[in-house]
């Protein structure tokens, strides 16, 4: 999982403090983290060490655990653009709960209304997720799934914002 590599180990950290975990586990993982190294392999022979600055160990039981707490930080900044009015749900629901998203590994789907508005604003704050985080968005990878929606309305959702 290429995601499990880009992670930056900064987010991880906070992202501990923001959720509550004592000093002492944060300064167990941030020792985890620091301590990490690989080499490159070539013709079956390990190359010169060097120290990771970002990304989680795979193959750690640890090491998944600390990605859905990175990624959590999305559905955090989801949450706060619905408070703030920016996103809405597709479908009414108590104000407390959560914007509906389902995250599994590095896969996350959102569940939206078929709102152009909503989906451009919902392309800059994965942009400045990115950012934040080291983990990126394959648009390539990616779709729309519209439920409910006429066929030339979901193009045109599928199209917007592309500069090409």
């Amino acid at each position: 999982m290429q995601a499990f590599d880009l992670v930056e180990h900064d987010l991880i950290l906070k992202m501990l403090r923001a959720k509550g975990f004592p000093e002492r586990w944060i300064a167990w993982v941030k020792d985890i983290l620091s301590t990490a190294t690989s080499s490159v392999l070539m013709n079956g022979v390990a190359g010169k060490e060097f120290k990771c600055r970002r990304g989680v160990r795979q193959g750690d039981p640890l090491s998944p655990l600390l990605f859905a707490i990175a990624a959590d930080l999305l559905q955090c900044v989801i949450n706060h653009e619905m408070l703030l009015g920016n996103l809405q749900p597709p479908f009414p629901q108590d104000p407390n709960s959560p914007f509906p998203m389902v995250q599994y590994a590095d896969d996350t789907i959102l569940i939206m209304q078929g709102c152009e508005q909503q989906l451009l604003h919902l392309k800059d704050i994965l942009q400045l997720f990115s950012l934040s985080s080291g983990l990126k968005v394959n648009y390539h990878k990616s779709c729309l799934l519209p439920i409910n929606i006429e066929a030339s309305k979901a193009a045109l959702l599928a199209n917007c914002g592309r500069t090409s």
